[in-house]
């Protein structure tokens, strides 16, 4: 869910900056910033749908693997894990809503959103005395599920989403559509 989340709140908010169907969304609405709450506003209820789908399908189906199997459902979780895993995907999703509205394009952010990902975060980790750590978006979910600091976690947010963030409203709101 922390990979697929940010790809589909990305392809929410850009897709129809590729395609310049954004120029029929502004002729019907031409304030910008009610596009732009909508699109928010839609990637967080698709993404809240599909996480209660992907929870839902995880027990079916473990109960399911037990009764074919014969065997006892065994639930090995705590609420750390847990919030680990819906921080995760909370920035993810926040994440993906500020890379898709900085750049405006499906391809860019989504690249941009699997480096960070997979390669700055961990390298980032490699930086000596910790001072990495204060850079890492993955600081705000480990705040979250009670495993990290709150100072590094707010400099990662206001690094990878509040400046992405604003810096996508505010093109959101100049942008010329081409």
């Amino acid at each position: 869910m922390t990979v697929f989340v940010p790809i589909l709140a990305i392809l929410i908010v850009a897709a129809d900056w590729q395609s310049r169907d954004v120029m029929t969304t502004f002729t019907l609405e031409p304030r910008r910033h009610i596009v732009f709450f909508a699109k928010a506003v839609t990637v967080l209820i698709v993404c809240l749908a599909l996480v209660i789908f992907a929870a839902v399908f995880v027990v079916v189906l473990a109960v399911s693997l037990a009764l074919a199997t014969g065997s006892g459902v065994g639930w090995n979780t705590d609420t750390s894990t847990v919030a680990l895993l819906l921080g995760g995907t909370t920035v993810g999703m926040i994440s993906g809503l500020a890379y898709a509205a900085a750049t405006q394009r499906v391809v860019i952010a989504i690249v941009f959103s699997l480096i960070q990902g997979f390669a700055l975060d961990p390298l980032l980790m490699l930086v000596p005395h910790g001072a990495g750590s204060w850079f890492r978006l993955a600081a705000i979910s480990e705040f979250v599920s009670g495993s990290g600091q709150l100072t590094p976690a707010i400099s990662a947010g206001v690094l990878w989403l509040v400046v992405p963030l604003t810096t996508g409203f505010v093109r959101h709101q100049r942008a010329d559509v081409q």
